[in-house]
């Protein structure tokens, strides 16, 4: 409705957005300024083919990928010491991972 219909000349603050073709963002009505969109957004896996891929995270985690396949190989010949050795390692650079990438949480001010 506002790219095609009587609302198309309507300027004022967005309070409505859509997913447009191209994977881009439309907004309605038509901003009247600059505004600011803030909001979430997740990235599909990397999918690595040739040895020259690098996996979509900072490098100093890319080690987490090593520990997880130490675990998938202490699982899959019975290697309990290996699988122990890398879960460790995985849990601690995920913890890492995680603090570094995930937005920090605030605690809510008084309700009263």
């Amino acid at each position: 409705i506002y790219q095609y219909g009587t609302n198309r000349t309507t300027q004022q603050r967005p309070s409505e957005f859509t997913v447009i073709p191209g994977n881009g963002i439309g907004l309605g009505p038509t901003p009247a300024a600059g505004y600011t969109i803030t909001g979430d957004y997740f990235k599909v896996p990397t999918e690595m083919s040739v040895i020259a891929d690098e996996p979509g995270m900072p490098a100093e985690f890319h080690m987490a990928i090593v520990y997880r396949a130490m675990m998938l190989y202490g699982v899959s010949e019975s290697a309990p010491e290996i699988y122990d050795e890398g879960a460790a390692s995985f849990k601690a650079i995920m913890a890492e991972l995680e603090n570094h990438q995930l937005p920090t949480l605030e605690e809510p001010g008084a309700l009263a």
